[in-house]
């Protein structure tokens, strides 16, 4: 159903878009911010179930918002990209408290709509992944050549033009040990920090693997949240020696204000 979505051709013509400088923008503050204008990211859960008029107390008790010990995830439904509600899960992030993730499951025959919307927005994607008619998945990061010919597309992304890269004190500060008390990059394992990691980013699931008829739209703000605890973190690093003392006092907050997220209770 949804073979030969993106060609080959039209992915050289980009290259030569981009080489000639007229790949559209697509920037962290315009394009790339939530769909829904009344959220960004960075919020807090408080302030995103005020911009959605939930109650999050309410939600927690029912079970639309679910707190776990590092994350948050509010189930609801959003109208996204086309403007019909479908369902939505936002995560924020446990400490900082940030929003930082949203994924829309849209009926597989709203893909059509979904890449022209997209293509419109951003310009032609980037095929991450590739599938093969087994099932097999195929990640052209990795082996961009290992794939067969048969493998037809299934993850397209579009990246923000702007890149960590793009902050060298951040990145710089991010990736020092000394500085940030964490010896692995960004936060400490598992998440690690890469000057090409775009500050936004939006992926389109391009097939259903499972049978469900669910084509998957996620926006992804997660890199424009970690240079926003850099900024935050300087206006209190002489409080905190490390930022690695910061995101323990961040993660103390947050167990007090969610207690039920301690696993230890």
């Amino acid at each position: 159903m949804f073979r030969n979505v993106f060609s080959l051709p039209l992915l050289a013509i980009l290259c030569l878009m981009m080489l000639a400088g007229c790949a559209p923008e697509a920037v962290l503050g315009d394009a790339m911010e939530p769909f829904l204008p009344s959220l960004a990211w960075g919020m807090t859960a408080a302030e995103v179930c005020s911009a959605l008029d939930m109650d999050l107390q309410a939600s927690l008790q029912s079970g639309a918002v679910q707190v776990g010990y590092d994350a948050m995830f509010l189930h609801t439904a959003l109208p996204g990209l086309l403007g019909e509600n479908v369902p939505a899960r936002l995560q924020i992030a446990g400490y900082p408290e940030m929003l930082c993730s949203i994924v829309y499951e849209y009926p597989a025959d709203r893909l059509p709509a979904l890449q022209e919307a997209l293509e419109k927005q951003y310009g032609e994607a980037v095929i991450i992944t590739y599938r093969d008619d087994d099932g097999t998945l195929y990640d052209t990061s990795q082996n961009p050549r290992s794939y067969p010919a048969s493998a037809q597309p299934y993850v397209a992304r579009w990246s923000s033009r702007e890149t960590m890269k793009d902050h060298p004190d951040a990145l710089t500060f991010l990736t020092d040990a000394s500085r940030t008390g964490y010896p692995d990059p960004a936060f400490g394992p598992p998440l690690g920090l890469e000057p090409e990691d775009p500050l936004c980013r939006v992926e389109l699931t391009l097939s259903d693997p499972d049978g469900t008829g669910t084509v998957t739209l996620t926006q992804d703000g997660s890199r424009a949240c970690t240079y926003r605890v850099f900024q935050d973190y300087q206006g209190v690093k002489d409080r905190y020696p490390l930022l690695a003392d910061y995101i323990t006092a961040l993660r103390e907050r947050w167990l007090e204000t969610y207690p039920q997220a301690d696993p230890s209770t």
